[in-house]
């Protein structure tokens, strides 16, 4: 089983997250991360085989978690959660510091499990 965690402030985003893979085949919910700090903490101790991260965060960001995740994992497979209009150029520096893939919010059953096959 291929484990993903979650890291978003919007728990309702999360649970809809966890819900999607819990009831995926070959997906199994690893956590969840309120905020990059806590997303970055998790990563560390759970070791998950994907990342879902939002950009917009309190407290430390996403793109900053991302810096941080990706600079002693380069092999770290993240995908960006976005739905703020207007961020495409906190989207681009996301994908260049090592994000593979952006999901934009709304999001589907459907877009969120072929995102997460698309990254394995």
């Amino acid at each position: 089983m291929t484990s993903v965690l979650i890291v978003d402030d919007s728990l309702a985003i999360a649970k809809k997250l966890e819900g999607i893979i819990e009831a995926s085949e070959g997906f199994t919910f690893a956590g969840r991360g309120a905020d990059g700090a806590d997303g970055l903490a998790q990563y560390r101790a759970k070791n998950p085989d994907i990342v879902l991260m939002d950009l917009v965060m309190p407290n430390m960001d996403g793109l900053t978690a991302i810096r941080m995740i990706t600079a002693f994992d380069k092999a770290a497979k993240i995908i960006v959660l976005s739905s703020v209009a207007g961020i495409s150029d906190k989207v681009e520096e996301a994908l260049k510091f090592g994000a593979k893939l952006v999901l934009s919010k709304p999001f589907t059953d459907e877009s969120v499990l072929s995102a997460l096959n698309s990254v394995l």
